[in-house]
């Protein structure tokens, strides 16, 4: 008998059940002469050696065990082995031998039917994957969605939250939805609701979170599902979640800016930054809360340390500086009037000072205003090519020439990116994506193509945040 084929053996299961048997049937030797005739079978007992004493005395004999007498081993313990925790082990371990052994995989999953245990979820998971490997690439992921369904009421929530994000990837946007219930799986649960066209309900759990690249997300979905459905009223839940992120990122709010930052902070104030910037954009914003929020914005972008020149100078933080004396002169009162007074003798002098700032904060000021009021007259498009305009424009380091073209200059005013220039790269993926969301909502069929042209420089811009 070759080794690559099993033993002539009669494996006969009876596994719908944690409870059921294996029973090898094989060749008895014969008796040799003299013999009384065969003993007795000796039955099941406790005291029986280990299947790792069993293995430990096989393996110390001088001839090399072969596949056929493991399998004879692990089948005669199998069959003395009580339920549950033992015959789940022993039933893993002979399955692997069937499955990398003799290759019989339907054996092996025959054998653990009604098994509960992370090995065989693990064996199942592999059995559908090659089972969905097979033929074409488009099609349904059948051993996937058969083990979904097993999973949907045995197994972890690690081995759900493994199979959901593979039907995620496979593109089945439902199934995978509902194995993705854990909070380390939120993320994946709402770009599987996104990915059905449910933003609203992704904004509703990616909510949950308190994170504030999350909340920036879930503030976006609300805006997307208000230009889908015509409901206004997601506009004070999308606010809501801006002020959370404005919370969740107060911890770097009270420091200064410097030419050397650490990244992670870098981007957390540039989240708050985006924050800002889209409740300031709110027409109706009461006098007094703009104000703040500007106030906050000139923190971000270097303070009252940059204005008087001890700290990096950015031309975003003249024009901020402008808006807020703007500001504070609407409010018509002697001390707001004067605040106003001094910051602007200070840009004067900066200006003064450094002529290029204050033409780039001229240019930058100009452009940052046509994209609010584009984005308020509703010119998506627009609206979302001055943004990315601006952010060029934000990492350039003097005054564009005539003819020069702004993309190719790489010299900046800090050592990381501009904050200003990664808020106003975000604001213009997010217009992008309304603009391909409202090109869709006019669609019949299959995404025309200025809409995937609109997806495709959406997922630009957001690969250059990731860079």
């Amino acid at each position: 008998m070759p080794e690559s084929a099993p033993p002539p053996l009669s494996l006969v299961t009876s596994a719908s059940t944690p409870t059921g048997t294996a029973q090898f049937d094989a060749h008895v030797p014969p008796e040799p002469p003299g013999s009384a005739g065969p003993a007795s079978p000796a039955a099941p007992s406790t005291a029986s050696p280990t299947v790792e004493v069993r293995l430990q005395t096989l393996l110390a004999q001088t001839s090399v065990p072969t596949l056929d007498e493991l399998v004879q081993l692990l089948g005669r313990e199998l069959a003395e082995a009580p339920p549950k925790a033992e015959h789940a082990e022993l039933s893993v371990r002979l399955a692997l031998l069937l499955w990398d052994g003799y290759g019989k995989v339907s054996a092996a999953l025959e054998l653990l039917d009604g098994v509960e245990h992370p090995v065989a979820t693990a064996l199942r998971l592999q059995a559908a994957l090659e089972e969905d490997s097979t033929g074409a690439a488009d099609k349904e992921p059948t051993g996937l969605l058969t083990h979904a369904r097993r999973l949907q009421t045995r197994g972890d929530d690690m081995a759900r939250a493994e199979l959901g994000e593979l039907l995620l990837w496979r593109g089945a946007y439902e199934q995978a939805e509902a194995l993705l219930v854990t909070p380390s799986t939120l993320r994946l649960r709402a770009l599987a609701l996104w990915l059905q066209g449910r933003p609203g309900t992704a904004a509703e759990h990616l909510s949950a979170s308190s994170h504030a690249s999350d909340l920036l997300w879930a503030a976006l979905l609300y805006e997307l599902e208000e230009l889908r459905t015509g409901n206004t009223a997601l506009a004070v839940l999308r606010d809501r979640l801006l002020h959370r992120a404005l919370d969740a990122t107060g911890r770097v709010s009270a420091r200064e800016t410097s030419l050397v930052e650490n990244p992670a902070d870098h981007l957390v104030r540039s989240q708050r930054l985006r924050a800002i910037e889209a409740l300031l954009q709110q027409a109706e914003l009461a006098g007094e809360t703009r104000l703040q929020l500007l106030r906050q914005r000139l923190q971000l972008l270097g303070g009252f340390a940059a204005l008087e020149g001890t700290g990096p100078l950015h031309p975003d933080l003249i024009a901020t500086t402008l808006a807020i004396a703007e500001q504070l002169e609407q409010q018509a009162l002697p001390e707001a009037a004067r605040e106003a007074a001094g910051l602007l003798q200070t840009v004067a002098r900066l200006v003064t000072a450094q002529p290029g700032a204050g033409a780039q904060a001229v240019v930058l000021g100009a452009l940052h205003r046509s994209a609010r009021l584009l984005e308020r007259a509703g010119d998506v498009l627009e609206a979302a090519q001055t943004w990315s305009e601006l952010a060029a424009r934000a990492a350039e380091r003097g005054l564009i020439d005539p003819g020069q073209d702004a993309h190719g200059l790489s010299a900046t005013w800090e050592l990381l990116p501009p904050l200003s220039q990664l808020a106003y790269l975000r604001r213009s993926a997010e217009l992008w994506l309304v603009h391909a969301l409202a090109l869709s909502t006019h669609a019949e069929g299959r995404p025309e193509a200025s809409e995937e042209q609109s997806r495709a420089k959406a997922e630009a811009l957001l690969a250059r945040l990731c860079e």
